[in-house]
């Protein structure tokens, strides 16, 4: 059980800020999509651990709803081992927009099948297409990159409520 959030919580704002700064970049080299996608999985797996384990230090909770645009599968079977082409395999051309509940989102995130960034039409990072393993033949996610970074900006810098009460006859912190 994960009892001070303090050290898990710090890195938020580091990886805002680096995700921030990948909005404007132009040149995406092998190490910056793997590093991309390493800082959204960890993010994305830490706060399911928190939410598992503590959830009365977040000030999200599980049942938090996220606004997505989902694209219906064109029923083909996926083969690519690399950046997915995500007009192969989905109807981009069908966007519905959805809401999820955090939890379902960093399940999706974590147990990714297909993952690739998304990148506006002025060639700017704005967000990210995913999703599952047991997803991707009904629909792909997208989730623009600004609900991400505002979403790990908020963990990182509020404070939810402790369950942890100092017991003076105890002479410890009890729940």
């Amino acid at each position: 059980m994960i009892f001070d959030v303090r050290y898990w919580k710090r890195d938020f704002s580091r990886i805002a800020a680096e995700l921030r700064r990948r909005q404007t970049q132009r040149r995406w080299p092998n190490s910056s999509y793997a590093s991309f996608e390493k800082s959204i999985m960890i993010g994305f797996y830490t706060i399911r651990k928190l939410l598992d384990a503590f959830q009365p230090m977040l000030p999200v909770k599980k049942e938090t709803l996220f606004c997505l645009t989902a694209f219906p599968s064109l029923k083909k079977r996926i083969l690519t081992l690399g950046w997915p082409e995500v007009d192969e395999y989905f109807d981009v051309a069908k966007p519905t927009t959805v809401e999820r509940k955090l939890s379902f989102i960093c399940n999706q995130m974590v147990h990714s099948y297909l993952f690739t960034p998304w990148f506006d039409t002025n060639g700017r990072l704005a967000g990210v297409f995913f999703s599952s393993d047991t997803q991707k033949d009904r629909e792909l996610l997208r989730m623009d990159l600004e609900s991400i970074i505002t979403l790990f900006e908020q963990i990182a810098t509020r404070r939810g409520r402790s369950p942890l009460k100092f017991s003076p006859e105890k002479n410890r912190f009890v729940m």
